[in-house]
């Protein structure tokens, strides 16, 4: 009857593991929606004020911002006509609020730093908003796709972006808003050659990003 009993206490703290397990597994799908945001790729094509536009406006047309259906997040396009959201533009890392720099400005002078090229755009009220950020590396990291090298096929050198909506992107690296938490002179940058993330100092040149809420 004991050695009956021992088996069934077994079998319940294996099915209490296995309850545990799968509560820990949904636990964080469901506080954390953004960690799945990537496996359904849902865009938008959006013009002036937010205005949605059909899949076949072009840039001439009026095609300005880019909205991911599933965070809801709305993102610049880049450009290639050398105005400042042109493809070719690079900024080191600054941020002066101390709320949402860790403690590290970064770069000293922001004639040609992060924090500018958010400025100016907010002052231009580019799309028709003025609460332009920096994404942060999660949220710039949702565009990345992943699998895009493939060694010498050259032909699988990025960039790692689905450039039917994220057209002039390079496949190169874009500044996040997130300092690394381990050493505050470095933060987070996606690197669109190969898809992922890593972190350099603030002082290098990279390129950038803008974000905003969705609706």
């Amino acid at each position: 009857m004991y050695h009956r009993g021992g088996k069934m206490r077994n079998a319940g703290k294996i099915l209490l593991f296995a309850l545990i397990l799968l509560f820990m597994v949904c636990g964080i799908s469901l506080a954390d929606p953004m960690l799945d945001a990537g496996s359904a790729r849902s865009y938008t094509k959006l013009g002036q004020n937010g205005t949605p536009l059909p899949d076949t406006a072009t840039q001439a047309s009026g095609w300005d911002m880019t909205r991911d259906n599933v965070t809801g997040l709305m993102w610049e396009i880049k450009t290639d006509d050398e105005t400042i959201h042109d493809r070719l533009k690079t900024c080191f890392w600054h941020e002066s609020n101390p709320e949402t720099n860790d403690g590290n400005v970064g770069a000293r002078v922001d004639g040609n730093g992060t924090e500018a090229f958010i400025n100016t755009l907010n002052a231009q009220h580019f799309g028709g908003y003025s609460d332009w950020r920096m994404p942060t590396v999660k949220e710039l990291d949702l565009l990345a796709i992943r699998g895009m090298y493939r060694g010498s096929d050259t032909s699988m050198h990025g960039p790692a972006i689905d450039t039917t909506w994220f057209p002039c992107t390079l496949p190169s690296c874009y500044w996040s808003s997130t300092t690394w938490a381990d050493y505050t002179g470095y933060a987070w940058y996606v690197n669109f050659y190969r898809g992922g993330s890593d972190s350099d100092p603030k002082s290098s040149y990279k390129s950038v990003r803008a974000v905003r809420a969705g609706q």
